[in-house]
């Protein structure tokens, strides 16, 4: 990460949104968005809530930046052709431009690194990208464009990042106006805001077009669409890194809205598998694991789904895997022979018996497995689907004892070890309960569903996710079964789930593709601001390089002009 971008992370949205928060409290700050038609700019609180009138009575406000260190609001008003700024307690506006007649600037952004600061913006009718110090004296223009909509700095790198409406296209030139523009995307449907995230090297923009919001490489490779529905006319976005959320404003619904940045549906590995049914995720070892039933195989790969590797291809009807990765092991129920099986992770080494679960007989369907790695004595947990049964024993097969019978057909179990809890899928009835670890106090948590399959904790934030065969879904509640939420829906037959919780990545088996596919664990649509706004637009992100404080702030404009709901 370059220095100027250690304390890069909060979100900005709507007719140019900023936010502000410290890094100690990455959830602390404000966002600030224009409001178009009401004429005014506002503040509120991360979550939406406490929304504030910063300043009023201002004539169509459009984009918006600001200087949480110099105190200073900076926007756009897009019909009378001015940039101005203000104090941030609305007193002290200034006018530093005024390009005026049909120029309508739009987007503003802020670099406040450089010895020089400067105020950037985009003026869409006038079809040129400018600049001026932040009093507004020596102005000039740098680029030339279509119809340049919104601006994004690269500040360390001396990259502006723009887009084009009129030209459908994404492209990158100098800060200070030298060379020419380089082309990133093209073929879009009239982009409005964009962001950039410099870490994880990628951009971000909201399409009025197609109602959509996307992202690409910051070299404009591997364009991807996010997983929503219900967008109108989506403007203005920002991007809280230190969340990993994205934020836009919707001046078709007069909302502003949030996901997860990475809200996107990827193919990790799509190729060579067959039956995938459970799946397993070693995060401090960038690795996944998987059972391959029809491919008789435990199989890896890197959380990127490069490098596919064989750990076992003995077992002849692989279905559970789990993790003991401070030993070094890989756990799996076989169906063909009642037994669970272990062996090194890397493959080295031969399979290793645990346990057989019925002497060789048939009539066991050992299923989903689950491991307790904390407690003074190490055990491993089975669901067995023929049996009805949950059991337990030591990870050496020895002390086996069952926890639970009459249950119908349980498939999957995920622990709690510090709650004391047991989490388990029942396919037979669809349902989801949890009991005691040693099997006491059964409740039922969920009811409404069909066919779970396998299902995962995220203890930190209070969820569990699961899989739906029947409905082709990955799924998500909170741990006591409340707020059921559908994560990914439309799916074949999604089976096999593993999360990444560091970086809030769900990773799920398909079935009927044959395929292993991610999304952000965090990737449910939520409304952030719902009433009072009047055509909310554009915004922008500040980087603040003191590491004691983050500043994302709205930049941004979209063009909304004239009157409501109307393009230009």
């Amino acid at each position: 990460m370059r220095p100027a971008q250690v304390a890069v992370a909060v979100l900005a949205f709507l007719v140019g949104l900023t936010l502000t928060a410290s890094v100690a409290e990455a959830q602390v700050g404000k966002m600030y968005w224009a409001d178009y038609n009401a004429g005014k700019i506002v503040s509120a609180d991360l979550d939406g809530t406490n929304p504030t009138d910063v300043l009023t009575s201002l004539s169509n406000p459009y984009g918006v930046a600001v200087d949480l260190g110099g105190s200073k609001v900076y926007w756009t008003e897009l019909v009378n052709g001015d940039v101005k700024r203000a104090n941030l307690d609305g007193s002290g506006v200034q006018t530093l431009a005024n390009p005026g007649g049909t120029s309508y600037p739009a987007g503003v952004a802020l670099d406040l690194t450089s010895a020089t600061q400067k105020v950037y913006w985009a003026e869409y009718g006038g079809g040129s990208i400018k600049r001026a110090n932040l009093d507004g004296t020596s102005p000039e223009t740098l680029h030339t464009a279509t119809n340049p909509r919104f601006v994004a700095l690269d500040v360390d790198g001396g990259q502006m990042y723009y887009t084009d409406s009129g030209a459908s296209q994404i492209l990158k030139a100098s800060m200070d106006g030298s060379g020419s523009p380089t082309t990133l995307v093209t073929g879009l449907s009239d982009p409005r805001q964009l962001q950039l995230d410099l870490a994880g090297e990628k951009i971000y923009w909201a399409e009025i077009g197609s109602n959509s919001i996307k992202r690409a490489n910051l070299d404009g490779t591997n364009v991807q669409t996010f997983y929503l529905s219900g967008l109108s006319q989506p403007t203005g976005v920002a991007l809280d890194l230190a969340t990993r959320k994205i934020c836009w404003t919707d001046p078709g619904t007069d909302k502003v809205q949030s996901t997860s940045m990475d809200a996107v549906i990827t193919d990790v590995v799509t190729s060579g598998l067959s039956l995938p049914t459970s799946l397993a995720v070693d995060a401090a070892g960038g690795k996944m694991y998987w059972a391959d039933y029809n491919g008789t195989a435990v199989r890896r790969a890197n959380l990127d789904g490069s490098v596919v590797q064989d750990v076992a291809t003995d077992p002849p009807s692989p279905y559970g895997v789990a993790l003991d990765s401070g030993a070094g092991k890989v756990y799996w129920t076989n169906l063909a022979n009642d037994t669970i099986q272990r062996r090194n992770l890397d493959g080295s080494g031969s399979t290793e018996d645990q346990l057989d679960l019925n002497g060789g007989a048939t009539d066991y369907y050992p299923a989903g497995i689950a491991l307790d790695l904390t407690s003074a004595t190490h055990k491993m947990y089975w669901a067995d689907n023929n049996t009805g049964q949950i059991e337990r024993a030591n990870l050496d097969g020895s002390g086996r004892e069952t926890l639970k019978t009459g249950v119908n057909a349980p498939r999957f179990v995920a622990l709690d070890v510090a709650g004391g809890k047991l989490y388990y899928t029942q396919s037979g009835t669809g349902e989801i309960h949890r009991m005691n670890l040693d099997g006491s106090g059964d409740e039922t948590l969920v009811t409404s569903i069909t066919g779970p399959r396998e299902i995962e904790l995220d203890l930190d934030e209070g969820k569990m996710f699961w899989t739906d065969l029947d409905t082709n879904k990955v799924q998500c509640a909170n741990l006591d079964g409340s707020d059921i939420v559908d994560l990914v829906t439309g799916l074949t037959d999604p089976a096999g789930l593993g999360l990444d919780p560091d970086k809030r990545i769900a990773y799920w088996t398909d079935t009927g593709t044959g395929k292993i596919q991610s999304i952000g664990m965090d990737a449910v649509l939520l409304d952030l601001v719902t009433s009072g706004l009047d055509l909310p637009t554009g915004m922008d992100l500040v980087i603040i390089p003191e590491p004691a404080a983050l500043s994302l702030l709205g930049l941004g404009s979209m063009l909304l002009l004239g009157r409501r709901r109307r393009r230009r």
